[in-house]
Formats: structure tokens, C-alpha cells, sequence
């Protein structure tokens, strides 16, 4: 029953361990119910960090962080700004949106520093509609133009707002155009039910010159119609139309890219697509976001020195070694995405981590040149009440939509991308961390168990943010400190059921024939019991009273058993008092032994000691019964030392901790041998050879053994030197 007790329990704990990696690890791969968890402890690594940035309130909802070192110098945000907003109502009583000719102005003024790239953060999607219901007034009901066509809102506006609009929008196209730097934006629209401009197909026309095509072998497969997602194919697109900026302005731009983020499930925005499938008229492109058009702009390389491979990267090829921030011999960038086209932004921090400047500055003031040479500007909306901002979280709280931009070109171009580990590869950490833990505390003590969980989840927590922190790469966090938490405490529940339990056992089978010594030393530590039979080096003690059959006719039976029990307690104090195991009593014999359940190396002394205080006691109280007319007693005592096997024996109703073996035999024929040679106490030349550099002893003679080829030498036990 108890043959393998302890392995088992360990066994039961590993399986334990490991039942719970399978729950966690299926929940991790096939559930989002750990996701919130996990992307906290992504931004938990972005702000440890970057901890001791300085802040400061730009509004109720922002808080603006120091500039930080990380960020490029060439990265510069202009902002349409409080500041900004104040100066044109106050000066020149214009408010937002402002007319496109204050914008055209800021294009000349900054594209005169020559810039590598101009970037509008602003949709220009449509100038007439906005313009003239705030300006020019509307003749139809309810002021919706965006239908209209060009025919019809000449017909239906002021001809003289009309024009002015019109000419508005070709001089800032023309600006555009001239300046060949300007990035304009345009957004993707992901429910079906949004309205399309009547010259949606010419808008498009200029988009598509931008799209990159897709290789059979990645178009989708099967119904993106499915609504179920399991069916649906993860490559069809997530996104159903676009509305690119105004014919006359997407025609005139450097580049046309989509600026859409796409925020987890709990609202924070931690990735940014770099490439967006969509089919327009039957055809699958990969439509490029602004950041990549950005960063195309910056090397110098064209359409044909990109490669796309949906789920792994977005490849940039032949860029000039002296512009990249850790060149290769490839001379090549691969920007890691995934199966949507998403690249996990390295974010530097909160809103002020760039380098930002105030938009009006360069509205009227041409001597302020110099500040955007060889820069990338962005140009958007900044912190100004008032006016619709683009806010969207990030792990460091409310960012400007601008710099979620700012931070994902700042990732690219430093080439500081961020890496996650596949979910295979997590789970193979759950699964070491499962055997690990298994391992560790079905064998370790609970106080040790305790000390050994708070020191790895410690230490697992610094290697995670050491992998984040040293080389951008996200392992799984919070689901291992789960599953070590709840290993942890099943595995103690379990140890604490069972160990009481053990405990009970220890008490019930060993209390009644060892020393409280030795059982409380069984309670510390049940390791070192094995109830099951096994053999092992003892030595064994056998006692017997000479003559106890006349003793036994010269009493009552109650003296008797009174007598005996007298000397039984005091020859049994003793085998304790050495941590000896008593064995049995077989009417007035006394069977022990020594060197188990506890190993003790030296058995044999302690044997030996008790043997002869054994004769010591037994001679005082001698004195003491002749002083009481009770008869004395005289015994002989064998010892033997050698391989017995020893565990619990005997039926399932009835078993005893207890020896057998030949060397016991032996013991017990040394016993008997007393009455041949007159002595009190001999024990064998196995237990000689244990202990004679420690007692006195007189050789006696050699014996013939049964289960013995060869005589054993045989001595009497005197003293202890």
C-alpha cells in the first residue's frame, strides 16, 4: 500500500502540474480570455521602461511626457495647436477648419527648407461641402452636399464662394504638386453603410497608383461574405471602402496612404497596419499606410524594391547603407507583421516625445526656414480645445493620433522593431514552467515551495522585461504568473491533504516502538521513510530471560505480568533512548533494531551502548526486587549486523514495521549462544568490524550459521572505550 508513497505523491503533483499547463495552455491558444492580461503586461513593459519621464497636463484627458532621446531628430510634429487656434481667431478671425490657402501657405514656407517629407494628418476629403455650409450658406435642406455633384453645387452656391473654393483648392493643389514632398492621408472605412463621393472612381484612379499587387498564392480563399469567423478566411480583408482626398489634391501628392489604427479590445492602440488588403472592382491590392510610404520617401527606393509577405514581413530592399540605422549587407529592412498586415509599434512614450512646433509660426513668416531641412513633417491637429482631435490610447494613456504616426515611423526607421514570440514557442515556455514547478515543489519543503515560487515569479518577471527591455521581444507574461500561482497553491492543497494524513500514519504506526525523537524527525522529514520492504545495512538486538519458567512457578500470575512488565518498560526505555525501533515482543523477549526507519551510521554503537546498559539497569533493579523478596532476573542479549530486509509486513487487515533475513537469524542464535559461553552479551563479527575501534571486547569462538558458507567469529561485548 505505502511502497511507493512518496514517489507518488510527486508524481501526482507533476501531473497535477502539468493538467494545469494543458487548461492554460489551451485557454491561452484557443480563448481571448487572457488577452486583456497580456496586453496590460505589454504596457506595463513600456512604462517600466521608460518610468522617469517628465510629465505635464496639456488637457483634461492628456498629459504630455518630456522629449524623449529615442526619438529621431528628423522627426518633427507641427501642430495646429492652442496657440495656433488663438492667433487666427484673434488676428485674423479664422477658425477651424481653417481654408486651404492658410495650408498651401505653410506647404510653400516649410517645403522651402527642403524637407524629405511633408505629411497632412488633416483629410482633404472634401473642400466645397465644408466650406461653403460654414461660410457661403446652403440653399437645400439639411445641408448634406457631399452627394452632389460638380454641376450641382455650382448651380446650388453662391458662384462667388463657389469659385473662390475651387480656386482655393487648385492653388493648394498646385503647391503640392511643386513642392514634391506632400504625403496626404485618407481613411478606411470598416461597416459597409458609409457613403461614397460621386467622383469616388477618379479619387480611386490616383490611390491605386500606390497599391501594391498581390501574389496569387495570397489572395483569400472561400467567402469573405462568412460572418462566421471560424469559416471565414483570415486573409480577407478586414476593412469594405476607402475615401481617398479630392481628385485635384490626390493627383498632385508625392504619395497617398491610409492612416487607420486599429485598437485591441480594450481600446488601447498598440499595433498600426502597414499594409491593408482590399479589393476594389474584382481586385485584390495591398493599399500601403502612410508610415510605409513615409519611410519608401526617406530611402529613396521605389514600389519595385518592396516585397510583401503577408503574416511575416513587409520587405525594403536596395536602401542606401548610409541612411540606415544599423546597416546590413543586404542593405534591406523587414518590417515584421502579421497575418493582417499589423506591425507592434515601439512606443517612446506619451504625447511631447517629439520634436513639436507650432504650425502657426510658418503661416506668414518666411525667415523662420532652417528648422525642417532633410526632416519628415507631420502636420495635424495638437492639443487644441475646440476642435475635434484624434486621441486614441496608447500604453503610455491619451496619445495624439499624430504620434502614434511619429512612433511607428520612429520604429521603422530605427530599424527597433518589436518581436513576438509565436504561440508555440509561448507554450513551450508554459510547458517548462509546468515540469519546473511540478518538479520543485513536490519535492521541496512548503516553506521552501514559497521561497522558491515569489523567487522564480521575480526572477521570470525581470527576464521578461529584460527580453523587452534589451532586445524588443514579447514573451507571454501574465498566463505563466497565473499558472505558477495556481500550480503553486493546488499543489500545496494537495501536499497539505496528504502530508496530514502521513503525519497521522507516522504517529499511529511509529509512536508505540521509536522515540519521539525519531518520530518527530519522520514529521520533518517523511522523505526518509520508506514503508515498503527494502533491504539495508542494520543491526538487530535480541534479549531474552534465562530461566523465566521457574520464575514463572514461583509467582502469581499477576505478580508475573506485573514483574515483567516492570523490566519490559525499563529494557524499552533504553532502545528509545538510543532511537532504536522496537520490533516485538515475544512473551519476555525483546526484539530491536537500529538504522531504520531513520539511517543512522552508526547503528552498531548504538546497538552496542544499549546492550550494556541494558545489563547496568537490569543489575539496580536486581537490588532492588531482592530488597522486596521479588525473584531477579537474568537475560542474554545477541547483535548482529548485516543486510536485512526491512517495511511493513503482514495481511491488508494487519501489518508490522518489522525484519527477516538471515543476519536477523543470526541475531537471534547469538541471543541463545549467551547460555554455551556464560556470558551476558555477544555480538558477531559484522558488528565488531562497525564498532571495535570504539568498545572493549573477548574474542569467544566461531560458530557454524545456517545460510553461512564460512564460521562466524563471535565476541563478547564488555565496554564501551
Amino acid at each position: 500500500m505505502h511502497a511507493f508513497k512518496y514517489d507518488k505523491n510527486q508524481l501526482i503533483a507533476l501531473l497535477l502540474s502539468i493538467g494545469l499547463f494543458f487548461l492554460f495552455g489551451s485557454l491561452y491558444k484557443y480563448s481571448q480570455i487572457f488577452d486583456g492580461l497580456e496586453n496590460g503586461a505589454i504596457d506595463f513593459r513600456f512604462r517600466m521602461r521608460e518610468p522617469f519621464k517628465e510629465t505635464k497636463k496639456l488637457g483634461e484627458r492628456i498629459t504630455s511626457f518630456k522629449r524623449n532621446p529615442r526619438a529621431r531628430e528628423d522627426i518633427v510634429i507641427c501642430a495646429i495647436d492652442e496657440d495656433t487656434l488663438k492667433t487666427f481667431s484673434q488676428e485674423e478671425d479664422i477658425r477651424w477648419p481653417f481654408p486651404w490657402d492658410i495650408h498651401r501657405t505653410v506647404t510653400r514656407y516649410i517645403a522651402a527648407d527642403n524637407p524629405v517629407a511633408i505629411f497632412f494628418d488633416i483629410m482633404f476629403l472634401d473642400n466645397l461641402s465644408e466650406k461653403i455650409l460654414t461660410q457661403g450658406g446652403s440653399a437645400i435642406p439639411g445641408g448634406d452636399v457631399s452627394h452632389l455633384p460638380y454641376e450641382q453645387l455650382k448651380r446650388a452656391f453662391n458662384p462667388i464662394y463657389f469659385h473662390w473654393f475651387r480656386a482655393q483648392e487648385r492653388e493648394f493643389a498646385r503647391t503640392i504638386k511643386e513642392s514634391n514632398c506632400v504625403f496626404l492621408d485618407y481613411p478606411f472605412h470598416t461597416e459597409e453603410s458609409f457613403k461614397e463621393f460621386p467622383d469616388f472612381e477618379e479619387r480611386m484612379t490616383s490611390v491605386n497608383k500606390f497599391a501594391f499587387e498581390v501574389p496569387k498564392n495570397e489572395l483569400p480563399h472561400g467567402n469573405c461574405e462568412e460572418t462566421n469567423e471560424y469559416k471565414r478566411d483570415i486573409r480577407c480583408p478586414w476593412v469594405f471602402t476607402l475615401t481617398p482626398p479630392t481628385p485635384l489634391l490626390s493627383r498632385a501628392a508625392k504619395g497617398l496612404g491610409f492612416a487607420n489604427v486599429k485598437p485591441d479590445p480594450d481600446s488601447i492602440n498598440r499595433k498600426l497596419p502597414v499594409i491593408i488588403l482590399h479589393k476594389y472592382k474584382d481586385t485584390y491590392r495591398y493599399y500601403p499606410s502612410i508610415d510605409l510610404l513615409l519611410t519608401m520617401q526617406y530611402f529613396g527606393i521605389g514600389m519595385k524594391d518592396v516585397e510583401i509577405k503577408m503574416g511575416s514581413y513587409v520587405k525594403l530592399k536596395n536602401l542606401p547603407a548610409e541612411k540606415m540605422k544599423r546597416p546590413n549587407r543586404e542593405r534591406e529592412i523587414a518590417i515584421p507583421i502579421d497575418h493582417l498586415g499589423f506591425m507592434d509599434i515601439n512606443f517612446i512614450g506619451g504625447p511631447g516625445s517629439f520634436d513639436t512646433k507650432s504650425y502657426y509660426y510658418f503661416n506668414r513668416d518666411p525667415d523662420r526656414r532652417g528648422n525642417f531641412k532633410n526632416k519628415i513633417v507631420f502636420i495635424a491637429a495638437y492639443n487644441a480645445a475646440g476642435i475635434a482631435m484624434d486621441v486614441h490610447k496608447s500604453p503610455f494613456g491619451d496619445t495624439f493620433g499624430v504620434e502614434h504616426h511619429a512612433n511607428a515611423l520612429n520604429t521603422i526607421l530605427n530599424q527597433d522593431f518589436i518581436y513576438r514570440l509565436s504561440e508555440n514557442q509561448n507554450i513551450l515556455i508554459l510547458l517548462a514552467i509546468a515540469v519546473l514547478i511540478g518538479l520543485v515543489i513536490s519535492k521541496a519543503s512548503i516553506v521552501k515551495s514559497i521561497v522558491f515560487t515569489v523567487t522564480f515569479t521575480l526572477l521570470y518577471i525581470i527576464g521578461a522585461m529584460a527580453f523587452f527591455d534589451i532586445a524588443n521581444i514579447i514573451i507571454v507574461f501574465a498566463i505563466p504568473l497565473v499558472q505558477v500561482g495556481t500550480t503553486f497553491s493546488l499543489i500545496t492543497a494537495y501536499r497539505v491533504l496528504t502530508e496530514q494524513k502521513e503525519k497521522k500514519y507516522i504517529r499511529q504506526t511509529f509512536s508505540k516502538f521509536v522515540s519521539r525523537t525519531v518520530v518527530d524527525e519522520l514529521l520533518t522529514h517523511p522523505e526518509k521513510l520508506k514503508l515498503g520492504g527494502e533491504k539495508k545495512i542494520l543491526t538487530v538486538l535480541f534479549s531474552d530471560i534465562r530461566g523465566f519458567t521457574s520464575i514463572s512457578e514461583a509467582l502469581t500470575p499477576e505478580a508475573l505480568v506485573d514483574h515483567l512488565n516492570v523490566y519490559l518498560q525499563a529494557m524499552t526505555d533504553l532502545v528509545l533512548k538510543y532511537d532504536g525501533t522496537l520490533d516485538k515482543y515475544v512473551g519476555d523477549e525483546i526484539m530491536a533494531f537500529w538504522g531504520a526507519p531513520i539511517p543512522q551510521d552508526d547503528h552498531a554503537l548504538r546497538a552496542c551502548r544499549c546492550a550494556l546498559e541494558m545489563m547496568e539497569v537490569l543489575h539496580q533493579m536486581n537490588q532492588t526486587w531482592k530488597s522486596e523478596g521479588k525473584p531477579p532476573l537474568d537475560i542474554g542479549i545477541g547483535l548482529n549486523t548485516g543486510e536485512m530486509v526491512v517495511g511493513n509486513m503482514g495481511s491488508s487487515s494487519r501489518m508490522d514495521y518489522t525484519l527477516m533475513g538471515d543476519n536477523v537469524n543470526l541475531g537471534a542464535r547469538l541471543e541463545g549462544t549467551n547460555k554455551q559461553y556464560k556470558t551476558h552479551i555477544i555480538i558477531s563479527e559484522f558488528t565488531y568490524e562497525h564498532v571495535k575501534d570504539r568498545v572493549i571486547t573477548r574474542e569467544l569462538d566461531l560458530v557454524r550459521v545456517k545460510g553461512k558458507e564460512l564460521p562466524v567469529k563471535i565476541y563478547e561485548l564488555l565496554d564501551i572505550k
